[in-house]
C-alpha cells in the first residue's frame, strides 16, 4: 500500500521506528534537490554516506510499486558497485 493511503497512526509509527529507521532528516534544499530520484541520478552530499544511502534505498525499494521496474542489479549501474566513491 502506498504511503499516501496510510492512516495517521501508521505514518507516525513508520516515522518513529527506531528499530529499522528508513527516514533521514535532511535540510529542505537537499530534499528538494533529490525529489524522487534514485541513487543512480542523485547521491547525498557527503560522499562517505553514498553506500549507506544506497543500501537503505535498496532495502526500501525491495518491494516494487505498480509501474516500477523490478529486479536487476543495483551496484555498478548506480555508481556504488565497487565500494569506491567519487567526490
Amino acid at each position: 500500500m502506498a504511503a499516501w493511503a496510510w492512516t495517521t497512526t501508521k505514518r507516525e509509527s513508520y516515522a518513529n521506528d527506531l528499530t529499522d529507521p528508513r527516514l533521514i532528516a535532511v535540510t529542505d534544499n537537499v530534499n528538494q534537490s533529490k525529489g524522487d530520484s534514485s541513487p543512480d541520478a542523485w547521491k547525498p552530499p557527503p560522499c562517505s554516506y553514498h553506500c549507506t544511502y544506497a543500501r537503505m534505498w535498496v532495502r526500501v525499494k525491495h518491494v516494487c510499486t505498480p509501474g516500477e521496474k523490478c529486479g536487476g542489479g543495483f551496484g555498478d549501474a548506480a555508481g556504488f558497485g565497487d565500494g569506491e566513491h567519487d567526490s
